[in-house]
């Protein structure tokens, strides 16, 4: 189920710049059908809460505007020492970004080993 959120869309817009592939590598979640990226944030969603991301990829100074949806939720004090964060499944729409990041990925020598190291 799709939610919106009291307190206007501002709320669910977040700004993502990873600055290397090895950034991108620990954000970047593929087991999600249509990818999708960790983003660590200590504010309350739920899932199914639409997100917009500014997103930055290494090597890029643009913005990329992208939406998606909580998949994923690691509270505060999350068991393991996980970071606080969201996991955002990246809305149909994105998939050349996708695409983009697989490929980048795809070319470190440590790319046959899982993603989400944090």
């Amino acid at each position: 189920m799709i939610t919106k959120r009291s307190g206007g869309s501002k709320r669910n817009m977040l700004n993502l710049k990873i600055t290397d592939n090895n950034m991108l590598y620990e954000h970047y979640l593929p087991f999600l059908k249509r990818g999708g990226l960790f983003i660590k944030t200590t504010k309350t969603y739920n899932l199914g809460d639409e997100i917009f991301i500014f997103l930055i990829l290494p090597h890029e100074e643009k913005q990329t505007p992208v939406t998606g949806h909580v998949a994923w939720i690691n509270p505060q004090g999350a068991h393991g020492r996980r970071p606080a964060g969201i996991g955002v499944h990246l809305s149909d729409k994105y998939q050349a970004i996708r695409k983009k990041i697989e490929t980048t990925l795809a070319t470190l020598p440590n790319a046959d080993k899982p993603t989400y190291t944090m």
